[in-house]
């Protein structure tokens, strides 16, 4: 007889106001998490749908994870109002009913700092982007980072040019910004914690003939597709976005059980961090982990293998490639190539109404039954009943 579909699992919904790879990261951190087979089910509402609030209010979650600016709180207030407790993984004042997850900033400008005198640049001037000042900006927390080490506080804020989005038909550069590239002393090393400042600067620097990285070194913090998209590539400094979701997901749980109220700020350690040319070192073609996971999110869902990988993107051995892999993702090749099929056939079986069997052969299985397998390890359910409790 077949095993009636258990009702009672807990619902945890994830909510974000972007989408960019730190949001997809954050995402397949609270779904591993919160699997059916641990006794929940995770559902992902985008907050840029005016109808997204009743949506997710309708759905009647436990908890709600979020992604949310500070200067964009007010987005939460529908969910605060429910007493729906919610834990927010984007830089904001933690309350009563709103714990606050990040990754460790002091990490981050530690590292920063480590990777910029390593290359013998002492003149080291952070890039915020687009961000309202105050307590919560990236800012204000290297300021509080430098005087705690007593290192020089040095911070340009640059407005969020119309260009962002298509930076290779970016023709001119914002004339303050470009004014004070030309002027800054150099050599220096330019860092930003904001999404794609890293590449508007190597941009910027490559309109204005300023050499990258021999006068300007620039570290940011975006994922590969972004990172590898100008000419010198951008070294990223990243937080482990899945660790990040995971430990949301896991304060989301105790609010909603337990009551539990965080009263500061819960930091989790752990950067991924990636040199290429913007710090003069680029990947050597020789062994390139770019070239890797922009193959497994292109190609992970035809039937690829490790070694599919390994032949169209590697000039190296398994054993070498595997390690470097490991190293600069924190994951094995398998384990990227079966998350990327495990988070577009949660979405195929959440926003459409393609067959689980076709579905299969989308998220790269030829067989059903092997397909039906792996998704009810991943994620405690078969595939038709993963449908089922998303409705």
């Amino acid at each position: 007889m077949r095993k009636r579909l258990e009702p009672q699992l807990k619902r945890l919904a994830f909510a974000s106001d972007e989408l960019n790879d730190y949001m997809r990261k954050l995402a397949v951190g609270v779904c591993h998490f919160g699997t059916p087979k641990n006794g929940m089910f995770v559902r992902d509402f985008s907050l840029r749908d005016p109808q997204a609030f009743q949506a997710l209010l309708s759905w009647c979650p436990l908890a709600v994870v979020s992604f949310v600016a500070s200067e964009q709180i007010g987005l939460l207030k529908p969910i605060l109002d429910s007493d729906i407790p919610v834990v927010n993984a984007s830089r904001s004042q933690p309350s009563e009913k709103m714990a606050v997850v990040l990754g460790d900033a002091e990490e981050f400008y530690t590292s920063v700092t480590r990777i910029f005198h390593d290359n013998h640049i002492d003149h080291i001037c952070q890039v915020a982007m687009g961000e309202v000042r105050g307590p919560f900006s990236t800012q204000h927390r290297y300021k509080q980072f430098a005087l705690k080490h007593n290192l020089p506080y040095k911070s340009y804020w640059l407005k969020e040019p119309d260009s962002l989005k298509d930076l290779h038909l970016m023709e001119t550069v914002d004339p303050e910004f470009a004014d004070w590239l030309k002027r800054v002393r150099k050599p220096v090393g330019l860092f930003s914690q904001n999404h794609m400042t890293g590449c508007y600067i190597a941009r910027a620097c490559e309109l204005l003939g300023i050499q990258v990285p021999e006068e300007v070194q620039i570290v940011g913090c975006d994922g590969f597709e972004v990172s590898t998209s100008t000419r010198p590539t951008v070294t990223s400094l990243r937080a482990r976005g899945e660790k990040v979701g995971a430990r949301a997901a896991e304060m989301a749980l105790e609010m909603a059980e337990n009551n539990t109220v965080y009263n500061e700020v819960v930091l989790v350690g752990g950067f991924i961090t990636i040199q290429r040319g913007s710090t003069g070192s680029e990947q050597s073609d020789e062994c390139n982990v770019d070239e890797a996971l922009r193959f497994i999110h292109t190609h992970a869902c035809n039937p690829v293998t490790v070694q599919d990988v390994i032949d169209h993107t590697q000039k190296v051995s398994r054993v070498t490639f595997h390690k470097h892999f490991v190293a600069s993702t924190g994951k094995t090749p398998a384990k990227a190539i079966l998350e990327r099929r495990m988070e577009e056939a949660r979405w195929l079986l959440t926003q459409t109404d393609i067959s689980p069997g076709v579905i299969a052969g989308l998220c790269g299985y030829d067989d059903y039954v092997h397909f039906y397998r792996v998704f009810r390890k991943a994620q405690g359910v078969s595939p038709s009943d993963y449908r089922k409790l998303s409705s």
